[in-house]
């Protein structure tokens, strides 16, 4: 299969066949449902030195949003504080338990997106400290 994305190049998708794998190659194509452009930087910047004040500044960028992009960012903050209080490590960690939770398939179809949505967050997390 070939995905053309509005205004980029071809891509070729080469993972599984089911449903679920086109949409989690699709969601991280677009960017990943959940996440905000807005806050890449911000969060850029915060991963660099994970303390209270870098914390801060991305609190005051989070303040500045609007509608669902402000839903979303309170995610964001609450991964900063548990980057700050548990440290950077927290992030993949994290990544790593939501992922075991939507595997085992004991999560509530409720629950499923949510997870998805903060699987995306946590991975604009760890994109900024592996570019560091």
């Amino acid at each position: 299969m070939k995905v053309f994305p509005k205004g980029g190049e071809p891509v070729d998708y080469e993972g599984g066949s089911s449903a679920e794998d086109v949409i989690d190659f699709l969601s991280d194509l677009a960017g990943g449902v959940g996440t905000v452009e807005a806050l890449k930087e911000p969060v850029a910047d915060f991963m660099k030195k994970p303390n209270s004040g870098a914390a801060k500044k991305l609190g005051k960028a989070i303040a500045g949003l609007k509608g669902d992009d402000a839903e979303n960012g309170k995610y964001y903050e609450k991964v900063a504080t548990n980057v700050v209080s548990k440290g950077a490590e927290y992030v993949q960690k994290e990544i790593a338990r939501l992922g075991r939770m939507l595997e085992s398939g004991s999560v509530k179809e409720e629950k499923v997106s949510e997870f998805k949505i903060r699987s995306n967050v946590l991975k604009v997390f760890a994109k900024a400290k592996d570019e560091l």
